[in-house]
């Protein structure tokens, strides 16, 4: 059976993966060609293609990526450039802390018609804030888009009902 694959680059400006280097986030291109070069090297070394690819992991989370707006100029530039490399990969937007953060990036460019061709993926993580899991599967249902909750990290012992809720609420 195939296996889903999804990139999720981090920046995070404290912690594990450093910041985005200056000269990459202020320009799409820069970016761009960065997030290509690994997306070919993925195939042509090893014969892996991402079926997706974040453009940041948990953008507006202690790092550069504050605007949803920056984020899908970056997934607008790199898209042709992956297609005219026959990549089949798409985007995940917004992949948020939380849903809340996920609709609060959606909707600053929810009109944005050449951005929601190239996703296909509206995706968040469930770390706090208020669950906004019913916009999201609306937003994304009335768009013929999938959601997903593509991280959550808990010790409660009841996995199981966030699970279900993800699964019912938010239709992933």
């Amino acid at each position: 059976e195939r296996v889903y694959l999804q990139v999720s680059p981090s920046f995070f400006d404290v912690g594990s993966s450093g910041s985005i280097p200056v000269w990459m986030f202020r320009n799409a291109g820069e970016y761009a060609e960065w997030a290509e070069a690994v997306l070919l090297r993925m195939r042509d070394a090893h014969g892996i293609e991402a079926d997706t690819y974040t453009i940041c992991n948990e953008a507006a989370n202690n790092n550069a990526f504050t605007s949803a707006a920056v984020v899908a100029r970056m997934i607008k530039t790199l898209a042709p450039r992956l297609a005219a490399h026959g990549l089949p990969t798409r985007f995940q937007f917004p992949e948020s802390i939380n849903a809340y953060a996920a609709i609060s990036a959606i909707q600053s460019v929810q009109h944005d018609d050449e951005l929601w061709s190239l996703v296909e993926v509206i995706s968040y993580h469930l770390y706090g804030g208020t669950d906004y899991r019913d916009d999201l599967w609306a937003f994304a249902s009335a768009r013929g888009i999938d959601t997903a909750q593509t991280e959550f990290m808990e010790n409660t012992g009841n996995a199981i009902d966030h699970l279900y809720n993800d699964l019912t609420i938010a239709n992933t």
